[in-house]
């Protein structure tokens, strides 16, 4: 609903927008500098009353006024609107309104402000940078008044001082909401990030239980077709069912595992838990839910971490991190390599240990360092990525671990991130 103005010298009214949304959020630091420009109005134009007004949709409210003892106006008080006020005529024109003695002016005569003693007024209109009506600034006299021009110049600066908050005010909503929507876009762009990794955990498990599943389904009708012939005389026959056997409950135990490991994996990422890990046992069944794809790339993997080192952290992200470097690695780190090889390698400091991520690729230059854990950086266009990975992996280590990670890398020797991350 958009307020309806009576402007004198228009015989119907006139609609404006305002933008009430924001005027709400106006505080009262700034309504306190208001009212220092009105007090310093009052002083310069010789006049009792001085007044910020805001409009609404059925009414103008006082929103600020001078804190002399003479300004006969109560901050707050509303006066409705469609009944000619002047303020309504400055807002409806758009323009500044100077009345000097409404009581001889037969255009003003019968104005509600006239009934209130108020003959003298000049007023500007105050809108928001998109064009939009907060109000006016004015001041009134109970007695005839002129204005020179140098006045005039100087009463549109303080008004102008007026927009300018309110320009810094949009400002600040703008900001405020595009900051929203960029925390809003990373909280998607990780939770697809997420999805990805659970993608690619699915794929690789996926190809990886089949083949035990698949060799034990085989072994299973050969061991029936041998029952349904064996003669318990034949040791042969029995040799044979009894490796069938052992080979049907081997590949079932290498399944078994790897469904143990992708559940620990996932549901981990599910819950995010924070929980105290045995770190070599952790990384080998992330590693091993990554067979598939390691084999896939031809890529060795060697674990380097002593037995029995414990560390309490967010499980969940900690899979996340080296989910997503591993993959990286074996992505993006080989080219024409015979032989590919990632190390994972860990040191315990006396707070903290370091791990690190080490492949024998094609390395970096110094400038794609530096970009690496940037957004949407991608070196290659045609590898399909996002160019999420590595900043989701940074914000996950600083936000959620707690800790660090760096890069080092020479060009055709290979790459290592490093992990710094607290035992707690």
């Amino acid at each position: 609903m958009k307020p309806k103005l009576k402007v004198k010298g228009k015989e119907r009214p006139i609609e404006v927008s305002i933008n009430k949304p924001h005027a709400d959020l106006i505080q009262e630091s700034v309504i306190k500098k208001w009212q220092e420009i009105l007090d310093l109005s009052i002083k310069l134009f010789d006049v009792p009353n001085a007044l910020i007004m805001r409009l609404h949709e059925d009414d103008l409210e006082v929103f600020a006024k001078s804190s002399n003892k003479e300004n006969v106006f109560t901050r707050n008080k509303r006066a409705d609107i469609g009944v000619g006020h002047y303020c309504e005529t400055v807002i409806g024109n758009d323009e500044r309104l100077v009345v000097h003695n409404a009581r001889i002016d037969p255009f003003w005569a019968k104005s509600p402000d006239v009934k209130a003693e108020m003959v003298n007024y000049m007023g500007l209109p105050i809108k928001w940078p998109t064009g939009e009506v907060f109000g006016t600034m004015c001041i009134l006299d109970h007695q005839e008044k002129e204005y020179s021009q140098h006045q005039l110049e100087l009463f549109d600066a303080l008004k102008g001082t007026i927009e300018k908050d309110l320009t810094l005010l949009d400002s600040n909503v703008t900001l405020n909401r595009t900051l929203d929507d960029l925390e809003r876009t990373h909280k998607v762009l990780l939770e697809h990030e997420k999805n990805h990794l659970t993608n690619q955990l699915v794929s690789s498990i996926t190809h990886e239980i089949s083949t035990p599943i698949g060799v034990a389904l085989t072994t299973a009708s050969y061991i029936d077709y041998l029952t349904k012939k064996a003669n318990t005389n034949d040791d042969v026959t029995m040799g044979k069912l009894q490796e069938g056997a052992e080979l049907v409950q081997r590949n079932l135990e290498h399944a078994a595992t790897l469904l143990k490991s992708f559940k620990r994996i996932t549901t981990d990422q599910s819950l995010l838990q924070t929980e105290k890990i045995d770190l070599e046992v952790y990384v080998k069944s992330v590693v091993l839910s990554l067979k598939y794809n390691f084999r896939k790339y031809n890529v060795s993997v060697i674990i380097d971490i002593p037995k029995n080192m414990y560390i309490i952290l967010n499980s969940g992200a900690f899979s996340q991190v080296l989910i997503n470097l591993l993959t990286n690695a074996t992505l993006h780190a080989f080219k024409t390599q015979a032989e590919r090889v990632v190390k994972i390698v860990c040191h315990e400091e006396s707070d903290s240990i370091e791990l690190r991520i080490i492949d024998n690729g094609i390395g970096m230059t110094s400038e794609q360092i530096d970009e690496i854990f940037k957004p949407f950086v991608r070196f290659d266009d045609n590898d399909g990525g996002s160019g999420l990975g590595l900043s989701i992996v940074k914000d996950i280590v600083e936000k959620t671990l707690n800790g660090t990670v760096s890069c080092q890398s020479e060009l055709d020797i290979g790459t290592s991130f490093i992990l710094e991350i607290p035992k707690v």
